[in-house]
């Protein structure tokens, strides 16, 4: 279990790196005298989705973080009488 959530920490740095690349060729793109629509659109839809996939894998991380900070807290007060 915690392989996993390593590894997904690893994809969502990566996927940092891929936002923060889409971002450096919007601004690049925008840069230009002359902007290639299509270029921004399609870097425009995949930083989007990059983002809404951070914030979801963050946010998913989060929880299991706040479910295992509250099991660490109530298990030491957890008599052997108490299921817990």
């Amino acid at each position: 279990m915690a392989n996993e959530r390593l590894r997904a920490l690893e994809e969502v740095e990566k996927e940092i790196a891929m936002t923060l690349q889409c971002a450096g060729n919007i601004v690049l793109e925008l840069s230009k005298d002359k902007h290639n629509a299509s270029l921004l659109d399609r870097q425009l839809v995949q930083f989007q989705s990059s983002v809404n996939r951070v914030e979801s894998e963050l946010s998913s991380q989060i929880r299991y973080l706040t479910q295992v900070g509250h099991t660490v807290i109530v298990l030491p007060f957890c008599s052997s009488f108490v299921r817990c």
